[in-house]
């Protein structure tokens, strides 16, 4: 009956939905420019907004919710909270987790305040508002832990996946500075700090981050901790693996990228998380693992890496340094690693107490020491 299309317009993404007469809803399509128009939206972001309106158009044309209004040029003023629960529950029924329910409902109601505000230009009564309230029709989900990963499930996993110091430095590197996949992609030559530059006392260096999820297409800039053992890692990568096989040209031109493919293109983030969705498919097949690991797991492992090491004196100090490391904007946001079950905090004491792992430093050295693959490389 509908159907979604997406295109670009001034360099952002321009997404609407078509009727089975290949026509499209006037304020659907408003509301489409509104979104490409406003800065503060990721280009990233927009396509679910108008995605989640077509799915929720396709359900009540399915369940025959206000047929008489479809052809009507203000359909989407027709719609009551009935109708949008009714949608929220049928999503639940499919199996949608909460987390993506709530996100569902935020978008959905992001369309109905801008479609009941002065920006939309549509003269209706606001009282049919169905968010009139200000509250989400979905629960609060349940964010109380992240799955993350420990040094050693990463050493497992980095041992049987990878042959070669290209894959190994970049896991590394994620581990040791909760870098996003999408931030490693970003590192240039410029980027690398130089261990040489600051006394050998100093153990954690600052690596610049050129963030994500600014508003807008703005991209935030940070400085995280690296230790110095990764970042003599990454130095000896960009020496003995990256920098022979690059160009004079490029070398003298350009600001180089550090993590490439095996073809010396830049990374794509979505191709890494999937090639590690299907090698820790095939480790938990073995036994090796327990879980799928993510990139993004990895970030989470660095956070609680952090909780768990000497940095800080105290729980409160520990969450202040991932907040300022890993680039959370609210606290709260921080707060979440803390929320870690007793028997997994006393599990992270004892790892400390018996000294099997002192400091982040030791904790780096001994990922290094079991996953150096620099003898296989040469080539991208």
């Amino acid at each position: 009956m509908f159907t979604f299309y997406k295109s670009m317009l001034n360099g952002r993404p321009f997404c609407t939905v078509f009727n089975s007469e290949e026509k499209i809803d006037e304020i659907l399509l408003s509301y489409s420019f509104y979104l490409n128009s406003d800065l503060r939206m990721s280009p990233k972001s927009i396509p679910s907004y108008i995605k989640d309106l077509h799915i929720f158009l396709e359900f009540l044309h399915e369940e025959k919710y206000l047929r008489e209004f479809f052809n009507n040029p203000l359909f989407f003023t027709k719609v009551t909270s009935y109708h949008i629960n009714q949608f929220l529950f049928a999503l639940k029924n499919k199996g949608y987790k909460d987390s993506t329910l709530r996100s569902c409902d935020a978008r959905l109601r992001h369309f109905f305040k801008w479609l009941y505000s002065f920006k939309s230009e549509v003269k209706i009564n606001i009282e049919r508002h169905p968010y009139a309230d200000g509250r989400y029709k979905t629960p609060n989900p349940n964010r109380s832990h992240k799955k993350f990963i420990m040094a050693n499930e990463l050493i497992d996993f980095i041992n049987h996946s990878f042959k070669d110091e290209r894959d190994c430095v970049l896991a590394h590197f994620m581990f040791d500075t909760g870098a996003r996949i999408s931030e490693a992609a970003r590192v240039r030559l410029s980027h690398l700090v130089d261990p040489n530059d600051f006394p050998i006392e100093c153990e954690y260096l600052p690596q610049t981050i050129i963030g994500s999820k600014g508003r807008g297409e703005v991209l935030r800039v940070r400085e995280s901790l690296l230790t110095r053992v990764v970042a003599n890692r990454l130095w000896r990568y960009w020496n003995n693996c990256v920098k022979p096989n690059l160009s004079a040209k490029e070398l003298r031109q350009s600001d180089p990228l550090i993590f490439r493919n095996s073809i010396g293109n830049p990374i794509e983030p979505k191709s890494i998380t999937d090639k590690y969705y299907q090698k820790s498919k095939s480790l938990i097949k073995l036994g090796i693992i327990t879980s799928t690991i993510t990139p993004h797991r990895l970030r989470h492992g660095s956070a609680v890496s952090i909780i768990r090491s000497e940095l800080g004196k105290d729980l409160l100090d520990k969450l202040v340094i991932v907040k300022k490391n890993h680039g959370h904007i609210n606290i709260k946001t921080t707060e979440i690693y803390g929320n870690a079950s007793i028997d997994v905090l006393m599990r992270l004491r004892d790892v400390n107490k018996d000294k099997e792992i002192k400091t982040r430093v030791q904790e780096a050295e001994n990922i290094f020491n079991k996953t150096d693959k620099i003898k296989y490389d040469g080539k991208f």
